[in-house]
């Protein structure tokens, strides 16, 4: 957390750090300040995002991006998170006392049914959550990203960057490749239509 800090801050110069481990390889404590740099993010802006973000590490979930700006088809920044999964669309937050000012309290309403409204589920959890219930907090983020890939309006959050071009919706069903599911799978059916007989088809040689 302290390493996120002073990266935020610009306190701390990543890439000399980095260095410093390569050409100091066999000094004392090198390899455990390796290790740490591996997973210190200066995009954190507080010591629990750090926190909500490496206990999903421990837990084996797929690494989240911090600090993430959502933007709806026509560019505009509909929202920013404070850990998300571009591709599942799902958020987790760390909601601190200051949430719960008046004022606050209702940018975070507007900005989470902006959200919802572009195919995002944002998952908010406590200092209690984090702290007490880790497990609970890791599984509930791991369901939801286990589930089928939701479609909010394209362009998705990844590409909506502004001045780029919205692309339009695929015209076929894509694969979903968490559920494994091969390409063009989805919603494939062959329709059959067999001609109705009417009096007029009937073989004269046969009784009615």
């Amino acid at each position: 957390m302290l390493i996120d800090a002073m990266l935020h801050r610009g306190i701390l110069d990543a890439g000399a750090v980095v260095e410093l481990t390569r050409r100091r390889a066999r000094w004392p404590g090198v390899p455990l300040l390796r290790g740490t740099m591996s997973l210190a993010d200066g995009r954190a802006e507080s010591p629990m995002e750090t926190r909500l973000r490496l206990l999903f590490h421990d837990a084996g979930l797929p690494s989240p991006e911090p600090q993430v700006e959502v933007r709806d088809e026509s560019g505009r920044l509909a929202g920013r998170v404070d850990l998300g999964w571009q591709a599942a669309r799902v958020a987790a937050e760390y909601e601190g006392d200051h949430h719960r000012e008046r004022g606050q309290f209702r940018r975070d309403i507007a900005r989470v049914n902006a959200l919802r409204r572009l195919g995002w589920t944002v998952l908010r959890f406590t200092a209690a959550d984090v702290i007490h219930r880790p497990r609970e907090t890791a599984e509930a983020v791991r369901a939801e990203l286990a589930k089928p890939r939701r479609r909010g309006p394209e362009p998705s959050p990844a590409d909506a960057a502004p001045g780029r071009t919205p692309q339009a919706p695929p015209t076929r069903p894509q694969a979903d490749e968490r559920l494994g599911v091969p390409a063009g799978s989805h919603g494939r059916y062959e329709a059959r239509i067999t001609p109705m007989r009417t009096s007029r088809d009937r073989d004269p040689r046969q009784p009615p």
